[in-house]
């Protein structure tokens, strides 16, 4: 049910300028929340799922690890 309250209000914002025009302006999901109440649906930000950690490998890529530099060229 959530999932079709968030969809429907999603196609309701792609037909409304001014639905679009406020959730452009919106700083924080329950901003987002409060104009989709205000519309007649009832949605929620669901912040229960965390991202997995990083793998060693992963975190080497990121910080440089796996740099490489082309001497060969010039400027």
């Amino acid at each position: 049910m959530p999932d079709e309250q968030f969809q429907a209000f999603l196609k309701t914002a792609q037909s409304d300028p001014s639905l679009q025009r406020a959730l452009r302006e919106a700083t924080s999901s329950d901003e987002v929340i409060t104009l989709a109440q205000e519309a007649g649906f009832t949605i929620q930000a669901d912040f229960t799922t965390t991202p997995s950690p990083l793998s060693d490998e992963e975190l080497e890529g990121i910080d440089g690890g796996n740099c490489v530099t082309a001497s060969w060229f010039k400027i």
